[in-house]
């Protein structure tokens, strides 16, 4: 089982680049910080299932990616 943890600066238009050296590096668990997206949600980016939070007026925001072996 691999962990890692990676800070995006931005996950707009960087989520399948970020997915495919996931992929690449076999990673099962990635925590990402600076995503910079709002609110609370759930997503899925091929394969991977990502959970996000992020407020309003934050420059910051966290998120975990999951891969679908350990969902």
């Amino acid at each position: 089982m691999r962990f890692t943890s990676w800070n995006i600066g931005t996950l707009t238009s960087k989520s399948i680049e970020l997915v495919q050296t996931l992929h690449r590096c076999k990673v099962n668990i990635a925590c990402i910080q600076e995503i910079k997206w709002l609110e609370a949600n759930a997503r899925e980016i091929d394969g991977y299932k990502l959970r996000y939070s992020g407020r309003k007026g934050a420059r910051n925001g966290v998120g975990i990616l999951v891969d679908k072996q350990l969902r």
